[in-house]
Order: structure tokens, then sequence, then C-alpha cells
């Protein structure tokens, strides 16, 4: 069993990658195989609404990652997407990747690309703000859980509160049953 992580944080080994690593410890003690893809440096363009993708099971553009991400999302057991929370939302690479992942899908229903496959949502936020992640993630995911960290001071790496590094409840959430 794979299990794909998705940090678009802008910070390479910040505070999501932080989270994310404290949930993969937790699933290597299951003897869970896992692989983390940071977006920081990538561009992912947004979706052109162009529906070449119909039958394609992939996007046909290829001007950025999303094929070879896409590819690894469709081979994982499951997902977990990272994103810091900006502005109330997540990142933009995230939100690119999503949209166009969501139209691909959309567009090769009979191919059910992500049938069953679990998913989990990891923010790196401040106070409130965290909530908004479990809102936007995309509706073929199968589980919708938010595991969460505080930041202390923005810009830093994080203090975690202790809910923060409870991976066992990303794990449980996660985990093929």
């Amino acid at each position: 069993m794979k299990i794909l992580g998705i940090n678009s944080s802008a910070r390479k080994d910040g505070n999501t990658a932080i989270l994310m690593e404290k949930a993969f410890e937790a699933l290597h003690k299951e003897g869970i195989e896992t692989e983390m893809i940071q977006l920081s440096g990538k561009i992912i363009e947004p979706c052109k609404a162009c529906f070449a993708c119909d039958g394609q099971r992939n996007c046909v553009h290829k001007k950025d990652q999303f094929q070879d991400i896409f590819e690894k999302m469709t081979q994982a057991d499951g997902i977990i997407l990272g994103s810091p929370v900006y502005t109330a939302n997540i990142s933009a690479n995230m939100q690119a990747l999503l949209e166009r992942a969501s139209v691909v899908t959309d567009m090769n229903r009979k191919e059910k690309l992500f049938r069953h496959k679990p998913g989990a949502a990891i923010t790196a936020a401040r106070r409130g703000t965290k909530m908004i992640t479990r809102v936007t993630t995309p509706d073929w995911m199968s589980f919708k859980p938010v595991c969460s960290g505080s930041k202390s001071n923005m810009g830093r790496k994080s203090q975690m509160n202790e809910y923060g590094l409870r991976a066992d409840i990303c794990r449980k959430s996660i985990i093929l049953r």
C-alpha cells in the first residue's frame, strides 16, 4: 500500500511538510509506504477548460508537472493533500492542481480514476482559518479529515500544538479498511 502526499506550500520543508511527515511516521509504523511531492518551485498551470482530456485519462497539456503528479495520484492507494492556509484558502498551486484533477476525473468518469480512493487534508494555519480546507477538499476524495497545527509566528518553523502532532488521527482516517 502506498500513500501519496502532496505539499503545496511555497516553503519546501516548512510547516505543512512537518505536519505531513508526522502523519507519514504513523503510516510507516503500520508498514505503509509513503511519498511526498513538494510543489514548491513547481508551476501548475490552471485548467484551460478545453476538455481535450476527455477519454485521455490525463490532461493533454505538457507545459508543467501536472501530468506526472496526476499519474502518481491515480496509482496511489490514498492521497494526503497538504496546504498552508493563505487568505482563508488553499495555496494557488493546490487550487490549480485540484481544479485540473477534478476536470480530468470528470471527463473520464468511466475510468473511475479515484473511485473509493481515501484522502485526507493537512493544513498549516493560524487560529480558525484551518477549517476552510475541509470545505475545498474535492468531492472525489472518500474521506475529508483535517489534521492541523498552529503557527506561533508567521515565517518561522512552527511550535506545533499537541493536536497538530496527533498523526494517529490522520492515520485512522486514511488507512484503507
